[in-house]
């Protein structure tokens, strides 16, 4: 029986932010993001610095590429906090 793996770092928005800045993100590229992605445990998949040392190389090919990404990822990692602020609120209230 195959492995089933599930991922739930909302990868999707970050590559839709880096898509729309003109990265070139191909089939093969995200192929290979989800086989690394598959292999990590939750706890790296939770930290973002592991996160963007692990899908950078896939997606940069020069240091300028690598300076936009990070400011890129730094969006990213507002909006994912933005997100899950609210929830956290709803919680507490109760």
């Amino acid at each position: 029986m195959p492995n089933t793996y599930h991922i739930t770092t909302p990868l999707a928005t970050l590559l839709a932010m880096l898509k729309a800045e003109g990265f070139d993100i191909g089939t093969s590229t995200l192929i290979d993001i989800q086989k690394i992605l598959a292999n990590l445990g939750d706890e790296e998949l939770a930290d973002f610095s592991e996160l963007r040392s692990i899908i950078s190389p896939l997606i940069c090919r020069n240091k300028e590429e690598q300076e936009h990404f990070n400011t890129i990822f730094e969006k990213y990692k507002l909006y994912i906090k933005e997100k899950d602020q609210p929830a956290k609120a709803v919680i507490k209230m109760h």
